[in-house]
């Protein structure tokens, strides 16, 4: 759901707005299994900073980890 808020946020334009929903949904997949929705939220705050115009390969980094043997 937080992730779903912060998607409309960042369809809007509203980067700054969106960045709190995709942490949050970040912290609550960390809890589970679900590794492909953490690594979407992941690639979702990398695209979030890549459009604020900061760069943070943090995000970038641990996503790829998933998609990288």
């Amino acid at each position: 759901m937080t992730k779903d808020l912060g998607k409309i946020k960042f369809k809007d334009g509203k980067y700054e707005e969106a960045m709190p929903y995709f942490q949050q949904a970040l912290e609550i997949l960390k809890d589970t299994t679900y590794e492909r929705g953490e690594l979407i939220t992941k690639v979702s705050i990398a695209a979030t900073y890549n459009q604020m115009g900061i760069e943070n390969p943090q995000y970038y980094d641990s996503a790829l980890t998933y998609l990288l043997p």
